[in-house]
């Protein structure tokens, strides 16, 4: 997951480190934030709080998530 503009790191992970519960790795590339996390129930929560407070981010989706097809 990639979250934009946020001014205050050190802030930001306070917060969200309260939300997550299983490991997560945080990653501050200058531009964004590179956020990767352990379990979907953590991805959902941190999900839930950037809709709510308007962070901005992008995420793919996950490879559970996705509709796999064969061809035969």
């Amino acid at each position: 997951m990639y979250i934009y503009d946020i001014k205050d790191h050190t802030d930001f992970l306070k917060k969200i480190s309260t939300l997550i519960v299983e490991d997560f790795n945080i990653y501050n590339k200058n531009i964004f934030l590179k956020l990767n996390l352990s379990t979907v129930d953590d991805y959902r929560t941190v999900i839930k709080y950037l809709s709510a407070t308007k962070i901005k981010y992008h995420t793919y989706h996950t490879f559970n998530s996705r509709k796999i097809e064969t061809s035969q």
